[in-house]
């Protein structure tokens, strides 16, 4: 997931916005697209993955906390950052309350506490998706392993959890998976779920999983 570069929507009518976050940016592994009006974002998103979308809540043709909500319906929805001037400031607040990880506001001063804000935003999307992709991954194998979902100690409560934790649950089961399909082999174990093998025997000790229960005699 993190090999492609990180995609940003910057959704502002502005050219010294525009010009400000593409320049901050030039020289990182990031693709910053610009657009200048409401009506063209959702399509955008739905086209394009985008882990990050920056928000003018001043644009002309739409209004942005309906333009929030719409971003946080959809599946799969980028964070938002929220771009607000001194005239948009309540707006701004308000939007934090409807789901915008923050705002920052106009005119740019701190421009590492940008960048510091941005880099968290990002994490966090991070972490949405690799717990996604993990939730995925174990349904898959559960309930296409009846006897897998027979000795599975997961239950539906788990997809309710909080990020971390649910991480946590799901990559036990995971590597659990893949000892008991390999017999014990932490080398094939590995390489099934595509952990190196240092950091397969440091989640091995974490865990708290011995490989020799899984070991045929």
């Amino acid at each position: 997931m993190m090999n492609r570069k990180t995609r940003i929507l910057l959704v502002d009518d502005d050219v010294f916005t525009i010009r400000f976050f593409k320049t901050l940016y030039h020289d990182r592994s990031y693709i910053i697209r610009s657009i200048n009006t409401g009506k063209d974002v959702v399509e955008a998103i739905k086209n394009s993955h985008f882990e990050l979308v920056l928000l003018n809540l001043g644009l002309a043709d739409i209004s942005g906390l309906d333009m929030l909500k719409e971003i946080n319906r959809m599946e799969n929805s980028p964070e938002v950052i929220i771009i607000s001037g001194y005239s948009t400031l309540e707006s701004a607040i308000e939007a934090k309350k409807l789901g915008a990880f923050d705002y920052v506001q106009k005119p740019f001063e701190n421009i590492e506490e940008i960048r510091v804000l941005i880099d968290k935003a990002l994490e966090k999307k991070y972490i949405r998706d690799e717990n996604e992709f993990l939730k995925r991954k174990i349904r898959d194998i559960l309930l296409g392993d009846k006897n897998t979902l027979r000795k599975s100690t997961i239950s539906s409560t788990y997809f309710e959890m909080p990020y971390r934790k649910s991480k946590e649950v799901f990559e036990k089961e995971y590597i659990i998976h893949a000892l008991r399909v390999h017999q014990g082999n932490i080398l094939k174990a590995s390489r099934k779920t595509k952990i190196p093998r240092q950091n397969f025997y440091l989640k091995i000790k974490k865990y708290g999983i011995n490989p020799d229960l899984f070991r045929s005699n």
